[in-house]
């Protein structure tokens, strides 16, 4: 019954074309099923109003999998009733008669009509997930009319608007006034930097320019950050600010500086108010953690050839010293070391990779949750880690789940089936009703994690950080919570957990093409879950948080220790003696 009442339910997703299509379909299939042409002239006439309803869908720019699969259901009807068109009503009439005649013809007719519901059963089945989402084209009016039509749209269908507390008005005034200055003075680049702080507002990772690559044709970028001076930084707990990051003969490690160093002062600046005004990042920041990290990366760029004085400390020293560096062309290698993507090569490898420490605990890695051509079944993989760590008597498992940017969320519930103890709830999800302008629950698109029969059932732990993201974060937030579960880990996870489904697509004057989310994945009593909140709170917290102090940064940083997997080691020893009797 939920299943029916949920297929039912789908219709509020249809568009009117849609809607039209099925409902010429379903009339000429049942006039198909019960022989009733004969009787109404007219009837013959149904499928040509659907090849036109389907017509007028493919004009509109719907060209979605199930209008695809409407249209192509509505040509095949239309071309195998077409020629009653032509029949006189008499010759129609006597064709009929003369098939009831024949009880062949009637079974295969019912088959035809099974044939023509089930395509549109399967429709309704994925009408809200695969649902058209119209792309909104402003490009080709000026930079505050497109910016007006924009903010218009999100605000009624983003889908975090109330969640992350954004006041639409307020930053409408904000922003407004950039966007007409940028328009007053031709000026390109302050549209520009007011488009991408606008994006940024937002503090969701699933935002993004999508055709803006930062680190290739952005001239604008290049212009203000393209220049770096060989190192990158991060933020202590203590708020210190310490070299992360030094390329091998760079200006900074020619002039002294080594890994590890404290910067005291950054162009005449105390170093930590510099880095809390650093505001480039590739994506927008979700969180507090994952904006502290982009801070520090971002912090340390200038223009090409800008000369800055720096007073820094090295490691182990008692006295600073001062020095003046240049920023050159590193073609952003500093940013790409701190940031690395998924490449196309590493796609060609398996997804989840595994081994045994010397220690005597598994380990898997976990780098994306996606199935590729070359490894389509990358649970089948999960599963010879398990049996191989049953075989060689595992003390335990350590899952890696960082830096891995999502993929699936089926897959993602999936795994976390292979380590849960129960069956649970994953998400359900909500999208905007353009008929009732109101964010709805889609009935079909509900996930639950389920017990693998290969499952593991000993010792965990899950380490995550800030690039632990979207379905990525999803098996920690299942696994939290269970008596032999850790979750470790630096920081959060990314707190961006919207859905992508059918993405909000806007074209906007530059050429820029812009995408949001378009659901909520929402808990067991409909509450939205993990997306990050206005101030910054969000993702999966860790059960065992890694303090950054001066003592681990330089383990981690400076002598390269896995920190994180040292104290997953720790916290599942500890599990040991909690249940012990």
């Amino acid at each position: 019954m939920t299943t029916i009442w949920g297929l039912i339910d789908s219709v509020k997703w249809l568009t009117s074309y849609q809607a039209a299509i099925i409902w010429f379909c379903l009339l000429t299939l049942g006039v198909n099923a019960f022989s009733i042409r004969s009787r109404w002239r007219v009837l013959d006439f149904v499928p040509l109003g659907g090849l036109i309803a389907a017509l007028l869908g493919y004009a509109s720019g719907d060209a979605t999998l199930p209008s695809l699969v409407l249209y192509g259901l509505t040509l095949i009807l239309f071309l195998g009733t077409m020629r009653r068109l032509w029949k006189r009503p008499d010759t129609i009439a006597l064709a009929a008669a003369r098939e009831k005649k024949r009880r062949v013809w009637t079974v295969l007719r019912m088959l035809g009509v099974l044939c023509g519901v089930l395509p549109i059963l399967l429709v309704l089945a994925v009408a809200g997930e695969m649902r058209y989402n119209a792309e909104t084209d402003f490009s080709r009016m000026t930079y505050s009319d497109a910016f007006k039509r924009m903010h218009e749209r999100l605000e009624r269908e983003y889908p975090f608007g109330e969640w992350k507390g954004i006041d639409w008005e307020t930053m409408q005034a904000e922003y407004e006034s950039r966007f007409a200055e940028a328009d007053r003075l031709k000026d390109s680049k302050r549209y520009y930097l007011a488009l991408r702080d606008y994006l940024h507002e937002f503090r969701d990772g699933h935002i993004e320019i999508e055709n803006d690559e930062l680190f290739e044709n952005n001239a604008v970028f290049r212009e203000e950050a393209g220049g770096g001076f060989g190192l990158s930084a991060l933020r202590l707990d203590d708020g210190s600010v310490r070299v992360s990051l030094l390329l091998k003969d760079g200006e900074a490690e020619r002039a002294g500086i080594r890994l590890g160093a404290e910067l005291l002062r950054w162009n005449g600046e105390n170093a930590e108010d510099v880095y809390a005004r650093a505001s480039w990042a590739d994506i927008p920041p979700s969180t507090s953690d994952v904006e502290r990290e982009n801070q520090g990366r971002f912090m340390v760029r200038a223009s090409i050839g800008q000369t800055i004085e720096v007073e820094y400390r090295n490691e182990g020293g008692s006295k600073s010293r001062t020095v003046t560096l240049t920023a050159y062309d590193d073609e952003y290698e500093t940013l790409k070391q701190t940031r690395k993507k998924l490449t196309p090569a590493d796609l060609e490898k398996p997804s989840i990779e595994w081994r045994m420490l010397d220690n005597g605990y598994g380990y898997v890695k976990v780098k994306v949750f996606l199935a590729t051509d070359r490894y389509p079944k990358p649970l089948k993989l999960l599963e010879q880690a398990i049996q191989s760590f049953s075989e060689e008597d595992a003390k335990g498992v350590i899952l890696d789940l960082r830096n891995n940017p999502g993929g699936e969320d089926e897959l993602a519930a999936s795994v976390a089936g292979y380590f849960a103890d129960s069956p649970m709830h994953y998400e359900q999800v909500s999208y905007y009703n353009r008929f009732t302008s109101s964010f709805a629950l889609n009935r079909m698109e509900t996930i639950h994690v389920e017990p693998a029969d290969a499952r593991y059932d000993g010792k965990l732990a899950v380490l995550i950080n800030g690039r632990t993201a979207s379905s990525a974060e999803g098996v920690p937030m299942a696994l939290k919570g269970q008596a032999n579960v850790r979750i470790v880990g630096f920081s959060s996870t990314s707190g961006s957990f919207g859905v992508m489904s059918s993405p909000i697509r806007i074209f906007m004057p530059g050429g820029y093409e812009l995408i949001f989310p378009d659901g909520r994945s929402l808990n067991e009593q409909g509450m939205i879950q993990l997306e990050s909140t206005g101030d910054g709170n969000g993702g999966v917290a860790p059960d065992v948080r890694i303090p950054l102090n001066a003592e681990t940064f330089a383990e981690a940083y400076v002598h390269g220790r896995d920190m994180e997997l040292d104290a997953a080691v720790q916290a599942l020893d500890a599990l040991d003696v909690l249940n012990a009797p």
